[in-house]
């Protein structure tokens, strides 16, 4: 770790802590609470959180809202950001956090592998044994 990335590095070390702690208490709190109703406080509470904290500290040129931004919003955050949050919430309530996060270690080769076949490119070979290496660890975390 070099001196000149140790804010990055502690930045990123805290956000994967943070988001641990969150998966760990989402999978105890939807065993007693309604996904949905969760989802909802969680997105209310972290909407208005990062708004206060965006009017706070952002300068400059302001938003231009247009449908097609309103739409995007819209899309991302309710249909794709709830949809994954209800679906992994119920994942949580039947399944350990553990089996779901090595599950979740596929993400980056489906996401490569998606963009190869939609760009019509082929694999390096570094990124064919990088996948291969992912798969391995997870085929060893699966068997303990």
């Amino acid at each position: 770790m070099s001196s000149s990335t140790l804010v990055g590095d502690l930045i990123v070390a805290v956000s994967a802590l943070i988001l641990g702690e969150r998966v760990v208490y989402i999978a105890r709190a939807v065993q007693h609470l309604d996904p949905v109703r969760l989802m909802l406080y969680q997105s209310l509470i972290g909407s208005g959180g990062f708004l206060l904290l965006s009017l706070a500290t952002e300068t400059g040129r302001p938003t231009h809202w247009r449908l097609a931004l309103v739409l995007s919003i819209l899309f991302q955050g309710a249909l794709v950001g709830g949809f994954n949050f209800l679906l992994n919430a119920k994942l949580l309530q039947i399944y350990r956090p553990s089996g779901l996060a090595t599950m979740a270690l596929t993400t980056p080769i489906w996401g490569v592998l998606v963009a190869a076949a939609v760009n019509r490119e082929g694999l390096s070979p570094e990124l064919a044994l990088s996948t291969l290496l992912v798969v391995a660890g997870i085929a060893l975390t699966a068997r303990r």
